[in-house]
């Protein structure tokens, strides 16, 4: 299916539990001119951009080379809080920063870092280079509304923001060429719920309550988490290169976090 049907499917069902989970709390916080403006651009690239480069990216590009473009994002986030913010850097913080990078190259290139980009960039390249850039944006954003507005709404809106975009863009494509399967149905309710409303809920949380650095570098650990789940879910092989890059993006993260 296009590109923008499958981020619509995702984030239909995510705009659904975010409405549920708002239910709980009123009255639902008002927005100023500018919190609108500001929620409205972390909807656009954290929903709207972020899954247009993903899955036109993905196309073209495997999971582990699109994995290891994703992992850059912790160092755009710490490098533009430091010369932005003036977020103060440590010997320690730059060193855990580097070696949690070193561990997911580690874990996605199975040892041989070279052959990641043996045929240098391409267009799949870019669009998820695109990606990472615009979940950066969206991360530093959310740091700017911290403090002004509940997590839980701030997610929330943001997303039905992102998700009218994704609407609005989707009647310009063509349909779907067959109906959703029921297993489609079920990977897209599972990818809202899941991987949208909790997982963002929780994230814009912990970009409250740690900064937007040190929450960045917990995303080297989805190329750790997604090798052990494919073993323990699909019987993919482990290998000693994933374990020992797994541990050394864990000695990075709490580098960073000390």
């Amino acid at each position: 299916m296009p590109a923008v049907h499958g981020s619509l499917g995702r984030f239909g069902f995510g705009s659904l539990g975010l409405l549920a989970v708002l239910l709980f709390y009123r009255p639902w916080p008002a927005l100023t001119a500018g919190l609108f403006g500001r929620l409205a651009a972390m909807g656009l690239f954290g929903v709207f951009f972020y899954n247009i480069c993903f899955f036109n990216g993905l196309q073209t590009v495997p999971a582990g080379r699109a994995s290891m473009v994703a992992s850059m994002q912790p160092m755009f986030v710490f490098l533009f809080s430091a010369l932005v913010w003036g977020e103060k850097v440590t010997p320690l913080k730059v060193t855990g920063l580097l070696v949690s990078l070193s561990g997911a190259v580690l874990v996605l290139s199975q040892g041989e870092p070279g052959r990641l980009f043996a045929q240098g960039l391409n267009t799949g390249d870019l669009w998820i280079l695109g990606c990472a850039v615009s979940w950066v944006i969206y991360t530093l954003l959310g740091r700017t509304v911290t403090g002004k507005i509940p997590a839980v709404a701030a997610t929330a809106y943001s997303t039905w923001l992102g998700t009218a975009a994704l609407v609005a863009y989707a009647a310009l494509q063509p349909p779907p060429a067959a109906p959703w399967s029921p297993k489609v149905w079920l990977a897209a309710a599972f990818l809202g719920w899941g991987g949208t409303t909790a997982a963002f809920l929780l994230y814009l949380k912990g970009i409250g309550q740690i900064g937007p650095s040190r929450a960045s570098i917990f995303i080297n650990l989805v190329p750790v988490f997604g090798v052990i789940l494919s073993s323990v879910f699909l019987g993919e092989a482990v290998s000693g290169a994933t374990l020992l890059g797994g541990a050394v993006v864990i000695v990075g993260v709490r580098l960073l976090n000390r």
